[in-house]
């Protein structure tokens, strides 16, 4: 699971990037076009711009990324609910953005 919690700094060189990567990548190809945070990340280290503290982590990550993906999360989150590690609220709100989505 990677959360990312950043810096002010970072935010302008993000913005850069994906202005780029909307102007450039996704009229290429927009069905599969993906601007990856994490790559834009090890760029600004690799160049000394940024630092990373990375903490461990015992859950599960679980994430779409084809609609084929969403029952398997629904039913992880679904779990976590029944085992008392996320509110009904929060389920509440992933009913509802799978319901848009």
């Amino acid at each position: 699971m990677k959360i990312w919690s950043l810096t002010p700094e970072v935010f302008t060189q993000l913005e850069e990037d994906i202005v780029d990567f909307l102007e450039h990548e996704v009229p290429l190809e927009v069905e599969k076009s993906e601007c990856l945070i994490p790559t834009i990340i090890v760029e600004l280290i690799e160049k000394g711009e940024a630092k990373v503290k990375m903490y461990a982590s015992h859950d599960t990550w679980q994430g779409v990324t084809y609609k084929e993906d969403k029952s398997g999360v629904m039913a992880a989150l679904a779990q976590l609910k029944e085992g008392g590690a996320i509110s009904s609220e929060i389920m509440e709100i992933a009913l509802w953005q799978a319901d848009i989505n």
